[in-house]
């Protein structure tokens, strides 16, 4: 009896051991499903990873190319700068001369203002000394 008695406990423990061998049969299916789920989540975060490493460098290369430009802007403008500073220079030397001619301009304007003050004088004298030449050519011919 004690034979039999063990007997249908080594059964109790094999068909135990056996229900527990299909829980973790099962137990692995599902973590086996779980895990090539993952696989492809990892994989498409992989393919999403790669398209933004690909954007990035495009955006890189972009703002490489934005950098040059701006250092191209960067000469120019400071070129610009020279040339209106040197330009603001010759303007302010056509400012001097033009000043100065204003003058020059201004003193002519006086001389040629005598000038037409003698020239009336000479045209009056003139007319009075032709008044007399007629006087003397009247007298003359008398």
């Amino acid at each position: 009896m004690d034979l039999e008695r063990k007997v249908r406990q080594h059964d109790n423990d094999i068909s135990a051991l056996y229900t527990m061998i299909a829980d973790i049969q099962n137990t692995q299916r599902r973590h086996s499903n779980r895990f090539d789920e993952l696989t492809e989540d990892v994989g498409a975060l992989a393919d999403r990873m790669g398209s933004l490493e690909s954007r990035f460098g495009s955006l890189e290369t972009k703002v490489g190319s934005l950098e040059t430009k701006v250092g191209s802007l960067e000469t120019k403008v400071g070129s610009l700068e020279t040339t209106v500073g040197s330009l603001e220079t010759k303007v302010g030397s056509l400012e001097t001369k033009v000043g100065s001619l204003e003058t020059k301009v201004g003193s002519l304007e006086t001389t040629v203002g005598s000038l037409e003050t003698k020239v009336d004088s000479l045209e009056t004298k003139v007319d009075s000394l032709g008044t007399k030449m007629d006087q003397v050519l009247d007298l003359l011919q008398r």
